[in-house]
């Protein structure tokens, strides 16, 4: 049985393998990165999101739009990643120029 909202499984789904879940207060999200941003910003230092420990990439999107001119690219877990995020249209991601460079299976 499905474990959703009905009993029967929604179209398209191939099982019932639980899904991830976030649930993220968007407004102190924005306040803890305007703060980071601004103490980088009294020490004249740059932000690195490491996407590690964000894994949504619209959260990093929008961490680094908030973040401003302080958020310099992102930190990628491995090339792969790197590929994969810039493959999903990040323009965040400034280890690839394109996602011709590399292959999934690539190394560099």
């Amino acid at each position: 049985m499905w474990r959703g909202a009905g009993t029967t499984r929604p179209e398209g789904a191939r099982s019932w393998r639980a899904a991830a879940l976030v649930v993220v207060d968007l407004d102190i999200l924005d306040a803890n990165v305007e703060r980071l941003a601004r103490v980088a910003a009294e020490h004249d230092k740059f932000l690195r999101v490491a996407s590690k420990s964000v894994r949504a990439p619209e959260l990093l999107k929008r961490i680094h739009r908030v973040g401003g001119e302080r958020m310099r690219g992102l930190m990628n877990f491995s090339v792969e990643e790197a590929y994969l995020l810039r493959w999903k249209g990040s323009t965040i991601c400034s280890l690839l120029p394109d996602r011709t460079a590399f292959g999934p299976g690539d190394r560099a």
